[in-house]
């Protein structure tokens, strides 16, 4: 068997593992490699396994460098894209590959995130660690997806939609790059005022955009010709991947971001889609997980393995309560700095 770096004369075997592969996601596609690479400049390191010829596995990660130094991460911020291979040697090989190279970048650590836990023995043999912190939530689509619905979810989205009907609210696809553009003006409202986190660069959102094509789909809540909420969506084989949201806070009282949820849902179970994929949670946003679970999603936690080369202990930071003490300060930073700095911090953050 040989570790092969991935390199355009691999792209052909790359698509054909990972559109064979039942395990696959969007974050797994080249596509989205070279989104990554656009937006932040991270150096990857994309590895095949082949044995006589056939592709018997595959490893995504990228090289950053943060705020602590430098680590390897299979993709970076609240995405995710486990190693997939045949079978547990495959498996072995690929890792302990990404290991060695973490060990002549002289990184803090190699970090895996899995959508399975891996084999005890495989833990062992690799001298990896785990941690099991983040959930993700996931929901099978069916014929009739309001039948999952929480039974106080459905009658408050009969209120919810009848207000909508008076008040002219209309949930429709984005029709351009302006609309997009006052999405992105939404969410960085929302992450400064509500949230005091540095949103992702604009940058991101083009390159999805351009780059997924028919594969990336915004659902915007308009009112009054305004777009007062908004929805990304990204789609692979038969899984769609609920990326982004956000609401406008002038106009809660209509919640669009529950009308446009309850809209995806709809949508993309009459499209053939069979999963919808409600993204990572923090153990500390309780909330936030029992609102997913009233659409009928399933929580499990993810979980996460580390070779350490240059750190003791593994990394705690919950990027939901990470730099605490600070970033109550940064809903007073001006709108258009925010935008400024995103692409500098962010990447440091990575």
């Amino acid at each position: 068997m040989k570790i092969i770096s991935l390199t355009d004369e691999y792209n052909e075997k790359w698509n054909h593992y990972i559109q064979a592969n039942k395990k696959a996601i969007v974050f797994h596609t080249l596509e989205w490699k070279n989104i990554v690479q656009k937006v932040y400049k991270f150096k990857p390191y994309y590895f095949l396994a082949i044995e006589n010829g056939k592709t018997k596995g595959i490893l995504c990660s990228f090289l950053t460098k943060g705020l602590f130094g430098k680590k390897i991460v299979s993709t970076p911020f609240n995405f995710y894209n486990p190693p997939l291979f045949d079978d547990e040697e495959t498996g072995k090989e690929l890792i302990d590959h990404i290991i060695n190279v973490g060990k002549k970048e002289n990184v803090r650590y190699v970090e895996l995130k899995a959508l399975e836990k891996f084999n005890p023995e495989l833990i062992s043999q690799l001298n990896i660690q785990e941690n099991e912190h983040h959930f993700i939530s996931n929901l099978k689509l069916e014929s009739n997806p309001e039948k999952n619905y929480y039974p106080r979810l459905k009658k408050n989205l009969r209120t919810l939609k009848r207000n909508a009907e008076k008040e002219k609210v209309i949930l429709r696809e984005f029709r351009d790059e302006s609309e997009l553009k006052q999405f992105y003006d939404i969410l960085v409202k929302l992450y400064r005022n509500k949230h005091n986190m540095i949103p992702q660069p604009y940058a991101l959102f083009h390159e999805m955009y351009k780059t997924f094509g028919e594969n990336f789909k915004l659902l915007v809540a308009v009112h009054k010709s305004k777009i007062i909420a908004g929805m990304v969506l990204l789609f692979f084989k038969k899984q769609a991947v609920y990326a982004y949201g956000a609401s406008d806070q002038d106009y809660v009282r209509f919640s669009p971001g529950t009308l446009l949820i309850d809209e995806a849902i709809r949508k993309t179970s009459k499209m053939g889609y069979a999963e919808l994929d409600f993204g990572l949670t923090s153990p500390f946003q309780k909330n936030l997980l029992d609102y997913k679970s009233n659409w009928g999603a399933k929580s499990l936690k993810l979980p996460y393995y580390y070779a350490l080369i240059r750190s003791n202990q593994i990394p705690e930071l919950d990027f939901s309560t990470a730099y605490k003490p600070l970033r109550k300060y940064f809903k007073y930073v001006p709108l258009p700095v925010v935008k400024l700095i995103s692409p500098i911090v962010t990447k440091k953050l990575a």
